[in-house]
């Protein structure tokens, strides 16, 4: 375990340098606080070196902290913390937008045993921008463990379930007692679509009618519940529905989608 990580931090080091140069051009120099300095001379240990990542992430200067994990661990893969430590090199990595390299590193960070509640959600929108949906769901089926409240990964799990056509777990997943108070507009969004792709229409506007009145300003709510109505024929509901919520166009009058 311990030769792996090693192996996988040589990787991702191996094209940091020019990372690093490039970040610093946006975030300053990655400069040591002058109290550190003495500890961070010759040989600095894995210690200094996770202290002043800790200093750096404390200032959002993400790939700087991200430098310094990357180098402690490198330094010392065989370090007591060093599953919190590859956690929070990938996690710098996230903050600093590096998506590829923090999906890599919070995999491993999990394959090592790293238990975090923010683990997972970083993980799983890491995978969801590299468009690797069937993982990413994975991810944020983990995080509702964690918490199953959390509109993020209800938001985002029942995104990747509609891209990966799973409607009826859809429609499970968001018709949980403790969720059908606290719809957000995107699940009601998905949950309405999921309807609709299993042939459930006359659902999918009930779904979309007590969203709207949730979130009576929300456009897009009102603009698939016109779309519904209109494939249903009640057209006096749907031209109801789009006098009191402007926003919401005419189907067919949507462009770029």
């Amino acid at each position: 375990m311990i030769r792996h990580v090693a192996i996988l931090l040589l990787g991702a080091l191996t094209g940091w340098t020019g990372l690093a140069h490039a970040a610093a051009g946006r975030q300053g120099s990655c400069t040591p606080p002058p109290e550190m300095r003495a500890n961070l001379t010759g040989a600095p240990t894995a210690d200094a070196l996770n202290e002043l990542g800790v200093w750096f992430a404390d200032r959002e200067q993400y790939a700087c902290a991200a430098q310094a994990f990357a180098t402690s661990l490198q330094t010392d893969p065989q370090q007591p913390p060093f599953r919190r430590v590859i956690f929070m090199f990938g996690a710098s990595l996230y903050y600093s937008g590096d998506m590829k390299e923090a999906a890599e590193a919070l995999e491993e960070a999990e394959r090592v045993g790293y238990r975090d509640d923010k683990l997972y959600g970083m993980l799983a929108t890491a995978l969801d921008a590299q468009h690797e949906t069937e993982k990413a769901e994975a991810q944020w089926k983990l995080a509702l463990e964690f918490d199953p409240d959390s509109a993020m990964a209800l938001d985002a799990l029942s995104s990747d379930m509609i891209a990966m056509r799973q409607y009826a777990d859809v429609v499970a997943l968001l018709t949980q007692r403790r969720v059908l108070a606290f719809r957000s507009e995107q699940q009601v969004q998905n949950l309405a679509s999921a309807y609709l792709r299993l042939d459930k229409p006359d659902d999918a506007a009930n779904v979309l009618e007590d969203g709207l009145n949730t979130y009576p300003q929300s456009g897009p709510i009102a603009e698939q519940l016109v779309s519904v109505l209109t494939g249903l024929h009640r057209d006096a509901e749907a031209a109801l529905v789009r006098e009191l919520a402007p926003s919401a166009q005419t189907p067919g009058a949507k462009s770029g989608r």
